[in-house]
């Protein structure tokens, strides 16, 4: 075989009406188009948990250190949920 190529037919889906699926004749696996990507920065900044909420860290636990309590610098050092107000636009940026 001199080159790859791809077979397209149209699928009818549930969410998107009619989606184009390219066939690769070759490894005989169907490719979804288009793919739903990651936000490279959110994914390390956030995580999500089994049951789907996305947990953070805290911020102002980096420098200048010194002048913070330790019981302070204690409770900055745990991860949190984030709050219900901020979640849809994460869950945009982490699809999976």
């Amino acid at each position: 075989m001199c080159g790859t190529f791809l077979v397209i037919r149209k699928v009818p889906s549930a969410r998107y009406g009619m989606i184009v699926k390219a066939v690769s004749p070759i490894y005989s696996k169907d490719i979804s188009m288009p793919k739903m990507k990651t936000h490279k920065g959110a994914s390390k900044r956030f995580k999500k948990t089994g049951t789907g909420k996305i947990v953070r860290h805290h911020a102002f636990a980096r420098h200048i250190l010194t002048s913070k309590s330790r019981s302070r610098k204690r409770k900055l050092s745990g991860s949190v949920v984030m709050d219900r107000t901020n979640t849809d636009a994460v869950n945009v940026m982490l699809p999976y």
